[in-house]
């Protein structure tokens, strides 16, 4: 049916864990049917504004491993094509070692060929609620990295300087992490946790996740590795963990 103009139609709806979808022909025969189940297949296909799309339609329906994570909105009624879409986050802790708790933060980095308006954008974990809402006139020039913490004076005393400071920000093993513009439309969305091809380095055990380079698809747990030992906020990353260049900070208070 794909060499026919797109139709729209409405009235059904999918529960979001686990739900069966079958076509019928005309004269009431099964054509098709498939199982959507989340613990087996994209989570972040849930409530992050991805899809899932077929690899191949000579492959089977019913294998996980046949679907893969579609672009924020989808591509109704067109072929799958590499999302164009910017990495804007190239760092998180979401969970620090015990004995250096510098609470959930995370890191803005503009590697882009310009600058960036976030201007009233909001920032959403995995339940929406509580959010972050950047002010008027929050520029991103390009090279410049911005850290948000959700403890200003537990991030101040492992990390001795400034920062933007976030409230209600707190980050779990398992979240997700969502950037919506000023018009409410969805503009990144990634979702890590513990385990499951995650680095387990990042748990509590001292290091932060570090995205590897921007080419690469942040909601993929080979796109980030284990950083430094409580991180690099504000700082490129150093293979040898030696200082790198600090940008400028912004602060609140």
């Amino acid at each position: 049916w794909h060499n026919y103009p797109m139709q729209i139609f409405g009235g059904f709806n999918f529960n979001k864990n686990k739900d069966t979808i079958t076509i019928y022909y005309e004269g009431g025969s099964k054509a098709w049917t498939g199982m959507i189940d989340s613990s087996v297949y994209q989570k972040l296909a849930i409530r992050m504004g991805r899809t899932m799309e077929r690899i191949s339609n000579d492959s089977s329906v019913t294998n996980p491993a046949n679907w893969r994570l579609g672009c924020i909105g989808g591509s109704a009624g067109t072929a799958y094509q590499a999302c164009n879409e910017v990495n804007y986050i190239s760092e998180i802790n979401y969970r620090s070692q015990v004995t250096s708790d510098a609470g959930s933060w995370l890191e803005l980095y503009n590697n882009d060929t310009q600058q960036w308006d976030l201007s009233n954008w909001t920032l959403h974990t995995q339940l929406d609620s509580p959010y972050v809402k950047f002010p008027a006139h929050y520029i991103l020039q390009k090279g410049q990295r911005i850290v948000l913490a959700a403890d200003s004076f537990k991030f101040k005393t492992v990390h001795p300087y400034i920062t933007f400071d976030v409230k209600g920000l707190d980050l779990d093993t398992l979240d997700a992490l969502k950037l919506y513009d000023a018009s409410g439309q969805m503009k990144y969305s990634m979702r890590f946790e513990n385990g499951n091809l995650w680095t387990d380095s990042a748990n509590g055990n001292g290091y932060t996740l570090e995205l590897i380079n921007d080419s690469m698809k942040p909601y993929e747990a080979n796109a980030w590795h284990a950083s430094c030992p409580n991180g690099t906020p504000g700082k490129s990353y150093y293979s040898n963990c030696s200082p790198g260049k600090q940008a400028q900070i912004y602060f609140s208070e």
